[in-house]
């Protein structure tokens, strides 16, 4: 996953809505809504709603539905609770998962 983020919702930042973007996101913040992305999302605060993007990472905490094309990662110390479609799908030792997952073909 690329670390250069186009987008930045801040730590201190909460927005409520829909997004749709082709450059990668991180939410250090608060975010409910949609996210349509062809890049990758990286959640640090927290991410309530549908995102569908490339790759996903949850280091905080993320409730909803979620569609990636490649791979949707919970890190150590971070939560997940909803469904989740994807290619590949990488749970770290100390995270945490609650939903239902569907695995796409390679």
């Amino acid at each position: 996953m690329d670390n250069n983020f186009g987008t930045v919702i801040g730590s201190a930042t909460q927005f409520k809505g829909t997004v749709n973007l082709d450059q990668n996101l991180l939410i250090s913040g608060s975010f409910e809504g949609d996210i349509i992305s062809t890049a990758d999302i990286v959640i640090k605060g927290y991410c309530k709603g549908t995102v569908k993007c490339s790759n996903l990472s949850v280091y905080g905490k993320a409730e909803g539905e979620v569609y990636c094309e490649n791979t949707f990662a919970v890190i150590p110390g971070g939560e997940f609770t909803g469904k989740i479609t994807a290619k590949n799908l990488d749970m770290h030792e100390g995270s945490v998962f609650n939903g239902d997952i569907h695995m796409l073909r390679l």
